[in-house]
Protein backbone atom coordinates (compact mmCIF):
# COMPACT_ATOMS: atom_id res chain seq x y z
CA UNK A 1 0.00 0.00 0.00
CA UNK A 2 2.75 2.22 0.71
CA UNK A 3 4.55 2.14 -2.87
CA UNK A 4 0.84 4.01 -3.96
CA UNK A 5 0.88 6.36 -1.30
CA UNK A 6 2.31 9.95 -2.83
CA UNK A 7 1.56 9.39 -6.09
CA UNK A 8 0.66 12.59 -7.68
CA UNK A 9 -3.23 12.37 -8.64
CA UNK A 10 -4.29 9.06 -6.67
CA UNK A 11 -5.77 8.96 -3.75
CA UNK A 12 -5.39 5.85 -1.90
CA UNK A 13 -7.28 4.72 1.38
CA UNK A 14 -6.12 2.08 3.53
CA UNK A 15 -8.26 -0.60 4.50
CA UNK A 16 -9.34 -1.10 7.73
CA UNK A 17 -9.34 -4.68 8.17
CA UNK A 18 -10.43 -5.70 5.03
CA UNK A 19 -8.03 -7.20 1.86
CA UNK A 20 -9.31 -4.53 -0.71
CA UNK A 21 -7.41 -1.66 -1.25
CA UNK A 22 -9.25 1.16 -2.76
CA UNK A 23 -7.99 4.05 -4.75
CA UNK A 24 -9.38 7.08 -6.57
CA UNK A 25 -7.81 8.96 -9.09
CA UNK A 26 -8.17 13.22 -9.18
CA UNK A 27 -10.39 14.56 -11.59
CA UNK A 28 -9.02 15.29 -15.10
CA UNK A 29 -5.86 12.95 -14.29
CA UNK A 30 -7.37 9.95 -16.76
CA UNK A 31 -7.09 10.87 -20.28
CA UNK A 32 -8.19 8.98 -23.44
CA UNK A 33 -4.29 9.39 -24.94
CA UNK A 34 -2.92 8.02 -21.91
CA UNK A 35 -1.50 4.24 -22.45
CA UNK A 36 1.49 1.66 -21.35
CA UNK A 37 3.28 -0.75 -23.77
CA UNK A 38 2.48 -4.40 -24.21
CA UNK A 39 4.23 -6.68 -21.98
CA UNK A 40 6.24 -9.27 -23.72
CA UNK A 41 3.62 -12.13 -22.72
CA UNK A 42 1.31 -11.01 -25.37
CA UNK A 43 3.62 -10.47 -28.02
CA UNK A 44 4.12 -13.92 -28.78
CA UNK A 45 2.44 -15.65 -31.43
CA UNK A 46 0.60 -17.96 -29.22
CA UNK A 47 -1.11 -14.80 -27.25
CA UNK A 48 -2.16 -12.93 -30.10
CA UNK A 49 -6.08 -14.30 -29.15
CA UNK A 50 -5.62 -12.29 -25.58
CA UNK A 51 -3.72 -9.48 -27.03
CA UNK A 52 -6.74 -9.03 -30.19
CA UNK A 53 -9.09 -9.15 -26.99
CA UNK A 54 -7.75 -6.25 -25.35
CA UNK A 55 -7.18 -4.32 -28.36
CA UNK A 56 -10.95 -4.45 -29.61
CA UNK A 57 -11.60 -3.60 -25.69
CA UNK A 58 -9.61 -0.13 -25.61
CA UNK A 59 -11.19 1.18 -29.09
CA UNK A 60 -14.98 0.98 -27.30
CA UNK A 61 -15.96 4.85 -27.06
CA UNK A 62 -18.16 3.35 -23.95
CA UNK A 63 -15.15 2.19 -21.91
CA UNK A 64 -14.62 4.08 -18.84
CA UNK A 65 -11.77 5.63 -18.31
CA UNK A 66 -10.34 3.38 -15.01
CA UNK A 67 -11.52 0.23 -17.09
CA UNK A 68 -9.17 1.46 -19.84
CA UNK A 69 -6.31 2.07 -17.43
CA UNK A 70 -7.09 -1.17 -15.94
CA UNK A 71 -6.81 -2.45 -19.36
CA UNK A 72 -3.80 -0.91 -20.00
CA UNK A 73 -1.95 -1.80 -16.98
CA UNK A 74 -2.89 -5.71 -17.02
CA UNK A 75 -1.41 -5.63 -20.97
CA UNK A 76 1.79 -4.01 -19.53
CA UNK A 77 2.14 -5.86 -15.97
CA UNK A 78 -0.05 -8.87 -16.19
CA UNK A 79 -1.06 -7.96 -12.93
CA UNK A 80 -5.21 -7.27 -12.90
CA UNK A 81 -7.05 -4.62 -10.58
CA UNK A 82 -10.71 -3.99 -10.90
CA UNK A 83 -12.11 -0.64 -11.88
CA UNK A 84 -13.72 1.41 -9.45
CA UNK A 85 -16.67 2.36 -11.88
CA UNK A 86 -17.46 -1.19 -11.91
CA UNK A 87 -18.88 -0.75 -8.01
CA UNK A 88 -20.57 2.37 -9.43
CA UNK A 89 -17.97 4.98 -7.81
CA UNK A 90 -19.22 8.07 -9.07
CA UNK A 91 -15.45 8.51 -9.52
CA UNK A 92 -12.61 6.56 -11.61
CA UNK A 93 -10.41 4.45 -9.70
CA UNK A 94 -9.31 0.58 -9.16
CA UNK A 95 -9.70 -1.81 -6.65
CA UNK A 96 -6.58 -3.67 -5.50
CA UNK A 97 -7.38 -7.65 -3.67
CA UNK A 98 -4.77 -8.51 -1.24
CA UNK A 99 -5.28 -11.96 -1.38
CA UNK A 100 -1.49 -13.30 -1.62
CA UNK A 101 -0.30 -14.60 1.63
CA UNK A 102 3.08 -14.28 0.61
CA UNK A 103 4.13 -10.27 1.36
CA UNK A 104 7.26 -10.60 -0.82
CA UNK A 105 4.46 -11.67 -4.19
CA UNK A 106 2.13 -8.92 -2.41
CA UNK A 107 4.98 -5.74 -2.46
CA UNK A 108 6.06 -7.07 -5.84
CA UNK A 109 2.41 -6.51 -7.30
CA UNK A 110 1.63 -3.17 -4.94
CA UNK A 111 5.29 -1.94 -7.18
CA UNK A 112 3.80 -2.60 -10.44
CA UNK A 113 0.87 -1.21 -9.99
CA UNK A 114 2.42 2.08 -8.63
CA UNK A 115 4.96 2.06 -11.08
CA UNK A 116 2.18 1.60 -13.77
CA UNK A 117 0.13 4.32 -12.24
CA UNK A 118 2.71 6.47 -12.61
CA UNK A 119 4.04 5.49 -16.43
CA UNK A 120 0.36 6.02 -17.32
CA UNK A 121 -0.29 9.26 -15.93
CA UNK A 122 2.98 10.09 -17.50
CA UNK A 123 2.59 9.22 -20.85
CA UNK A 124 0.15 11.77 -22.39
Amino acid sequence: CTALEGIPGLKVTRPEGGMYIWNTFEEGVLRPEQELPWHEEFLKPENAEGRRIIEEQLVRADLDDDARFALHLFRSTLVQVIPARAFWSPVPGFRIVGLPRDPAIRQRATQLIADGVREYLGSA
